[in-house]
């Protein structure tokens, strides 16, 4: 890599970390974030593993707290940093983070592509913002994704451990495993089949152990994926936060192409190899994906659930730019490509620093400020030790709070609901036999008429 192009990458890394460092310490760690590491916390704690299932979770004593439909991936990879306490979710985003940049500059090398190129559409305020900051399952899932697509490329059987890995990362990765068909050698189809089974095989006697069936926690998923009608139109908003990002890029393309054709410069032809139709495969599935499995979401407005279809558009963009500038050289593609990625960071940093998020979709899903303010009020009224009933309950478990989510809970203990998270009023039947003690625009306080702290 030249000096020049080093200094580029190095730009890209240290703008997209630090607005990273900037959505994390100003909105704090996300729901599902959270829920991984108490799943973490969980995973290492005996009294699991002699605890009673309900559907989807499993609670002792109002701290300990487990989802088993959460993929194992990250809540592994939390386990070595739980001694760090409060900062176990920071550090963790380190960790995911520097996995993207390897699996983005391996990557680059696998598919012949400027290594400027691939970071500057990699490492963008999509991927940034609804991958790491929301979850941290995407952006992990992404990164053994880019490693396994890249071991493909190179023929190399490792390719079954990483696609399992991201698999184990995100479910819908699971999508991506028939891509080791194209290694072509049995011999080594055979090797990435023992390499997939190795990281799964631990997860399926962990399913059998809990839930008696090796794919439990597949199944809860499936179901909750599936099973919910949607609630919301698919508005005209969510198609921008989802496509905006690679659009951008493959405009860019294609501006470069129609320049090149008159320019009169040598025409742009892809080889069909196998890097062509492992991008065709991801197109293709992760197009299905979208249509057939993300729009029976409840929450689609989320966008972050269209990140199969983003990553698999981005990974074209990269292509087709890279092919763009290693036969076009004298239009500087890479420097082009370089100014757009931090031009879009510089803007989405903007508009994070102005409106308190990037999209205001997202305003009231980290609103660690809230629990922060509860836990106090709770202390000042007396309650400070009391184990309580929450619509929020994770982000309160976080906090050192023993709370029990509105569907596991005995009904005499101080109900707190969030007025804009989590379940809504009409799921919690102890709201019906209680009383207000205390109201904000947040949240409130209500004391059951038999109420006991403990």
């Amino acid at each position: 890599m030249k000096r020049e192009e080093l200094l580029f990458v190095l730009a890209i890394l240290a703008m997209s970390l630090a607005f990273v460092a900037i959505l994390y310490f100003t909105a704090g760690p996300a729901w599902d974030m959270i829920v991984q590491y108490l799943n973490a916390k969980a995973m290492v704690n005996p009294a699991l593993y002699s605890t009673t299932w309900s559907i989807n979770t499993a609670q002792v004593g109002g701290l300990l707290y487990f989802e088993n439909f959460r993929e194992p991936v990250e809540s592994a990879l939390m386990i070595p940093l739980l001694p760090l306490g409060g900062a176990t979710i920071p550090a963790y985003l380190l960790v995911e983070f520097a996995l993207l940049a390897a699996g983005t500059w391996r990557f680059s090398k696998s598919f012949r592509i400027n290594t400027v190129i691939a970071f500057a559409v990699m490492f963008n305020p999509y991927t940034l913002y609804y991958l790491f900051t929301f979850n941290g399952t995407d952006g992990l899932s992404l990164a053994f994704v880019l490693l396994g697509i890249a071991s493909i490329a190179d023929g190399s059987p490792l390719a079954g451990l990483f696609l399992s890995l991201g698999a184990l990362s995100k479910y819908p990765v699971l999508l991506t495993l028939p891509l080791v068909l194209l290694l072509g050698d049995r011999a080594k189809m055979t090797k990435a089949a023992e390499l997939c089974l190795l990281p799964m095989l631990p997860w399926f006697l962990f399913n059998l152990a809990l839930f008696g069936n090796p794919l439990g926690s597949y199944i809860s998923e499936l179901q909750i994926a599936v099973s919910n009608a949607p609630t919301v139109p698919l508005l005209p908003g969510t198609l921008l936060a989802i496509f905006e990002i690679p659009l951008a890029f493959l405009l860019l393309g294609a501006a470069i192409y129609a320049f090149a054709k008159r320019g009169r410069f040598k025409g742009i032809r892809v080889r069909k190899d196998v890097r062509a139709y492992i991008l065709f495969y991801m197109l293709l599935t992760s197009a299905l994906e979208f249509v057939f499995v993300e729009f029976h979401d409840s929450q689609f407005t989320e966008a972050r659930f269209a990140y199969l279809l983003v990553f698999s558009l981005l990974l074209s963009a990269a292509y087709i730019l890279g092919t763009q500038a290693s036969r076009l050289k004298r239009l500087r593609i890479v420097h082009a490509t370089f100014a757009l990625s931090i031009l879009l960071l510089l803007a989405a940093t903007y508009n994070y620093a102005v409106n308190t998020s990037w999209v205001q979709e997202y305003s009231v899903l980290n609103p660690n400020a809230a629990y922060v303010h509860a836990a106090d009020e709770l202390a000042a009224l007396g309650y400070g030790n009391c184990s309580i009933i929450t619509n929020g309950w994770p982000m309160m478990l976080y906090y050192g709070y023993p709370a029990y989510t509105p569907y596991d809970a005995p009904g005499e203990y101080p109900v707190l609901f969030f007025n804009q998270v989590g379940i809504g009023a009409g799921n919690m039947t102890q709201l019906a036999d209680a009383t207000q003690v205390y109201n904000s625009t947040e949240f409130g306080i209500y004391m059951p008429s038999n109420m006991t702290c403990h």
